[in-house]
C-alpha cells in the first residue's frame, strides 16, 4: 500500500468535511469556518492511500494554555483504509510538524470509552491526564502526550483561568474542563486489533 501524507488545501475543504461528519461520534465537530480557517493556516494534513484520500489530521498549537505544545484536535481514517498504519504516518507527520514549529510534546485528548485510545498508545502516546466528560455522554476525556523533544517532562501543565475558544474569545474554564494527573503505571499490552494501525 502507497502512502503519502501532504499539507491539505482549501480544495479538500469537502473530504475533512465529509470524514469529519462520518466519524462526529467519535472526533467530535468542528463548523465549517473554523476548518476553513484550519486549512488556510497549514494546520490540516491529509493522508493519501493509493493516491486516494483516506484520512486526515488537524493539529494546532497551545500556547495560551501551554507554551509548546501542539493538540492534535481531530484525527480520522477511513475504515477501509484503518490497519495499514496512515494513523501513525499522519501523527508522525504531526511529530515533525510540531518539531520544526518549536514544540516540546503532542497531545490528543480521547473519550475514555473509545477504541481510538488503543491507537494513541500504540502510536507511543503515554496517558497522562484525566478530566470529566460532558453532560451527554458522561465519559472521562483522557489525555495522551508524546515528547517531540527529548527530554520533555510529559506532565507539564500550565492550567490558566481563562482559554482561548473556538470563536477567538477567551472563556472561563468550568470545573469540567479541569484535568487530573493520573498515576503512571506499566502500561497493559496493545490489543492489535482494536488499534485500527
Amino acid at each position: 500500500m502507497d502512502k503519502t501524507i501532504i499539507q491539505a488545501t482549501a480544495k479538500d475543504l469537502p473530504f475533512v468535511l465529509s470524514l469529519q461528519k462520518k466519524f462526529s461520534n467519535q472526533i467530535g465537530f468542528i463548523p465549517k469556518p473554523a476548518v476553513e480557517k484550519y486549512l488556510e493556516a497549514g494546520k490540516v494534513f491529509r493522508g493519501d492511500l493509493n493516491e486516494q484520500e483516506a484520512g486526515f489530521l488537524l493539529l494546532r498549537e497551545t500556547p495560551c494554555q501551554n507554551p509548546g505544545v501542539f493538540s492534535i484536535v481531530q484525527a480520522a481514517v477511513k475504515l477501509d483504509a484503518q490497519r495499514h498504519s496512515l494513523g501513525f504516518c499522519l501523527t508522525g507527520r504531526a511529530e515533525k510538524a510540531a518539531k520544526e514549529a518549536g514544540g516540546k510534546l503532542i497531545q490528543a485528548a480521547c473519550r475514555e470509552d473509545l477504541d481510538s485510545n488503543c491507537f494513541w498508545q500504540a502510536a507511543g502516546f503515554t496517558l497522562v491526564a484525566m478530566r470529566a466528560g460532558g453532560q451527554a455522554r458522561g465519559q472521562r476525556v483522557l489525555l495522551w502526550r508524546k515528547a517531540v523533544l527529548e527530554g520533555t517532562d510529559l506532565r507539564i501543565f500550565h492550567t490558566p483561568k481563562y482559554n482561548l475558544g473556538a470563536n477567538g474569545r477567551f472563556c472561563k474554564l468550568s470545573k469540567m474542563e479541569e484535568w487530573k494527573l493520573v498515576e503512571q503505571r506499566p502500561i497493559e499490552p496493545i490489543d492489535i486489533e482494536r488499534a485500527c494501525l
